[in-house]
């Protein structure tokens, strides 16, 4: 059974892992490194059986601008210090983490559920840090998206631009051609098409009725039009959301979900009004990350490529670890999750990924939930999908 699920998972992770080198600005072998070296030492390392570790989209949209202007070496590196920084924070035991049309209705302040009532504190005490790691993980996943796709952003201070700014409908409407008809209807009916099956998934994965999912795509899709600046993006239920909403949907129901998105949303709105917001071949060498670089004939040294990650240094073990333990505990099957395992099982994948000139990786919900789907009984299953 491992090995029918390795390889079957194997299938998939060739070509994600390309893609998501390509997302990332590198070339396509670097998702393939990425992939293989992180299967053979979770194996070792890792507790979840269900769960496999490669390049996902969100790593790969977070890197891409640094890659861009730094160079290759700079995701290796980022992929190196992040193994780092969540090994140690499992080492020191920081593994504990919080786990037709609908009617047109206010959020529900209160919800009954087995038989037991909850009010509003007691639904966002339930919450926990779920209440502020979602509308974190949401902001850094969508920003990271939109900037690998925007095509402009609106920057300047008169009157006039502010309005435009938070209602950029009424910047390209008024510009709007005839000709453009066509070709939005085909992308929006296309991207529908993919929305309905992904909306029933992702609904059913938070453990809501299936429906709940296409609510969200729908409602997000029409109010992006009015608030959102930039074209190439699509709003709607991601796997990262459902995977950390579906312990409080099991524990509480179906409402906690509506009210956490709820409050997700006055908190990201709020915090946005006050401004916070050619392919190789064979084997990669095994040799240390590269702590200077030279790219664009300039020279970088470690201090200089740190200090250009930025934010972004601090960042990707947040987003990586919160992504990671979230699937793992949505595949667990009610089974303990050793959480501070997990981050050292993360952070070492990482490091050692660093050394055959790997791009950041994380849990891939894809690919676990194929690897699930496959029957794959223990992490042995990683070994078949590496090769």
């Amino acid at each position: 059974m491992d090995a029918l699920a390795g390889i079957t998972v194997g299938l998939t992770a060739v070509p994600q892992g390309i893609a998501y080198g390509i997302v990332a600005g590198l070339n396509a072998e670097y998702g393939l490194y990425a992939a293989f070296m992180a299967s053979f030492i979770y194996v070792i390392c890792g507790s979840c059986e269900n769960i496999t570790i490669g390049p996902t989209a969100i790593m790969a949209t977070m890197v891409q601008p640094l890659v861009e202007k730094y160079g290759a070496d700079m995701a290796i590196l980022i992929a190196f210090l992040k193994g780092c920084i969540i090994a140690l924070l499992g080492i020191f035991h920081l593994g504990s983490m919080g786990q037709g049309l609908p009617p047109f209705v206010p959020p529900p302040f209160s919800t009954t559920f087995q038989n037991r009532t909850y009010n509003f504190v007691e639904m966002t005490t339930a919450m926990g840090t779920t209440l502020f790691t979602i509308p974190i993980v949401s902001t850094i996943e969508h920003i990271a998206i939109a900037k690998a796709f925007v095509a402009k952003w609106y920057k300047k201070n008169t009157c006039d631009d502010y309005v435009k700014r938070r209602l950029p409908v009424l910047d390209w409407l008024p510009r709007y051609r005839s000709t453009w008809i066509f070709q939005d209807a085909l992308a929006g009916i296309t991207v529908g098409l993919t929305a309905v099956p992904q909306g029933i998934a992702y609904g059913i994965v938070a453990g809501l009725n299936a429906e709940y999912g296409l609510y969200a795509a729908f409602m997000a899709s029409f109010i992006y039009v009015i608030c959102g600046s930039c074209e190439n993006i699509t709003i709607g239920p991601t796997a990262i959301m459902a995977t950390m909403v579906q312990p409080l949907v099991e524990k509480y129901g179906a409402d906690m979900a509506i009210l956490i998105a709820f409050l997700k949303g006055c908190i990201i709105a709020l915090l946005g009004i006050f401004h916070l917001g050619s392919m190789g071949q064979g084997l990669p060498p095994f040799v240390p990350p590269p702590f200077s670089t030279t790219f664009q004939n300039r020279t970088y040294n470690f201090v200089e490529m740190t200090t250009a990650m930025g934010t972004t240094l601090f960042t990707i073990p947040i987003v990586s670890t919160i992504e990671h333990i979230a699937i793992a505990k949505a595949f667990g099957k009610g089974k303990p999750l050793d959480a501070t395992q997990e981050m050292i099982a993360l952070g070492v994948c990482n490091i050692f990924g660093s050394f055959v000139r790997s791009m950041p990786v994380t849990g891939s919900f894809t690919r676990t939930a194929v690897n699930h789907a496959s029957g794959v009984k223990t992490p042995l299953g990683g070994i078949f999908t590496g090769t």
